[in-house]
């Protein structure tokens, strides 16, 4: 074997073993990579230093949509398989604490405290209404759940009718006030609801 035959040789071999190279450093990069698409840490109470059960730890994009999320185990542990978005944000949130916004970095443990948000109250004032007759139940006009109609005595004063049946005669509605027949005197029918009804029942 010649030496011409020999360098092409070496050539060819320095090549295979670049590629091998290369190869193997794409790869580790993929696992480092995909190493890094997961963040945990321990999510715990500032008042008591107690973790918290069920904390959402949910990651948003620049745009606030959700991209992945979960909560806290009982020992106050999570962990989040994130997108890897270099925009992208989590957010921590609880009933009762005040949410915790934390950028994603290159660090994969992010332990986390959360605020209690509850406010004291200084002052309650307690104010009582009085109790307005209806004629009917002794509550408020605005607490009536049924349809009621009232009828002051003073608008009724001055009428030139004989009867009270005539003076409410039209002034209710839902209302019929009718005579009994065509003779003076003649009794009064009043029907609440009659034929004006849904039903048309008398």
């Amino acid at each position: 074997m010649n030496s011409y035959k020999l360098n092409q040789l070496m050539k060819q071999n320095n090549k295979i073993y670049l590629l091998l190279i290369a190869s193997l450093l794409i790869v580790f990069s993929a696992m480092a990579q995909q190493n890094k698409t997961f963040i945990h840490g321990k999510v715990t109470a500032k008042s008591d230093k107690l973790p918290l059960i069920g904390v959402s730890v949910i990651e948003y994009d620049s745009d606030n949509r959700i991209l992945n999320g979960t909560t806290t185990d009982f020992d106050g542990n999570y962990t989040l398989k994130i997108s890897g978005g270099g925009l992208s944000k989590v957010v921590y949130s609880y009933i009762g604490y005040k949410p915790v916004t934390k950028s994603i970095s290159s660090a994969t443990a992010i332990d986390v405290v959360l605020e209690d948000a509850t406010q004291t109250i200084k002052e309650v004032n307690v104010i009582a209404r009085k109790q307005v007759s209806t004629g009917v139940l002794n509550i408020a006009e605005r607490d009536l759940t049924f349809a009621m109609s009232k009828i002051e005595t003073k608008d009724l004063e001055g009428l030139q009718v004989a009867s009270i049946d005539e003076a409410l005669q039209g002034r209710m509605s839902g209302v019929d006030i009718v005579a009994n027949g065509g003779e003076p005197g003649a009794g009064m029918s009043i029907r609440i609801r009659g034929t004006t009804s849904i039903n048309s029942g008398s």
